[in-house]
């Protein structure tokens, strides 16, 4: 209520007491009166709370500005003292590591519609190292491939050169040669690398005459899951030959490599 909207209705009111005998009419306005006087003063009080509690406001937000330039500073710090510690650790034991995939080409063979490694059965595209012979300590693949030879790890080649002609072509009967990303440690050798895990993204497998050459995912998995039922859906009869699968595993590779 305004003031002066206020103090004109009591001047009219004492008025009106004033001329005529309404004291038993004002029975209940003395304790609305009073009512309303708290509650004003309650109102003031609160404001001026919300004024201090502004102030205070803006104080934490100013001190939490140069907190988070403190923290964003000392996070910096922190990264870089942590990334030299694991590069002078990658240095000191010959590991390799990096924030992206890091890509090679490997083969398979395709044994009782089976797709098979060296020794293990890849039932899916991706593939986890285990230590064969079991031996403990560090994380896998071991650094020191003191469980070797061969040492632990699945591999692969930095060159399709490493493979014979054929195989690297894509022209030995139910075989397939591709391309893998390693994620997880990864060890650098000259040839190649071995690394914890490892997914299939590019293939070039060859059935009896028919060939499956993909980078779909899906027709990748279908591969590895069931190699006859995979062939039947995705592979071609007229098969393309080595003209096509050498350039085709290289340019995946080139593509996809960010080695840091």
């Amino acid at each position: 209520m305004a003031p002066a909207a206020e103090s004109d209705r009591w001047q009219r009111l004492e008025t009106y007491r004033q001329r005529y005998d309404i004291e038993g009419m004002l029975e209940d306005l003395p304790d609305l009166t009073d009512s309303l006087r708290r509650r004003r003063i309650r109102r003031d009080a609160l404001l001026r709370r919300r004024v201090d509690l502004e102030m205070q406001l803006a104080r934490v937000e100013i001190e939490l500005g140069a907190i988070d330039r403190e923290l964003e500073g000392s996070e910096a710090t922190w990264e870089l003292l942590v990334d030299d510690l694991i590069e002078r650790v990658r240095v000191a034991h010959d590991e390799g590591w990096s924030p992206t995939p890091v890509h090679g080409f490997r083969v398979w063979s395709i044994t009782d519609n089976a797709i098979r490694g060296n020794q293990i059965h890849w039932r899916t595209p991706t593939m986890s190292a285990v230590c064969l012979r079991g031996v403990p300590g560090e994380d896998l693949p071991h650094s020191t491939g003191r469980c070797g030879p061969p040492a632990c790890g699945i591999y692969a080649v930095k060159n399709l050169d490493m493979f014979p002609s054929d195989l690297a072509a894509g022209m030995i009967n139910r075989s397939v040669v591709g391309v893998v990303a390693f994620t997880g440690k990864v060890i650098e050798h000259d040839a190649g690398y071995r690394g914890r895990h490892a997914t299939a993204v590019a293939v070039s497998a060859v059935i009896d005459g028919m060939r499956l050459i993909t980078s779909d995912p899906r027709e990748i998995s279908d591969l590895f899951h069931d190699p006859a039922s995979a062939f039947r859906l995705w592979a071609h009869g007229d098969d393309p030959g080595r003209d096509t699968t050498r350039p085709f595993l290289e340019t995946i590779r080139h593509q996809e490599t960010q080695w840091t």
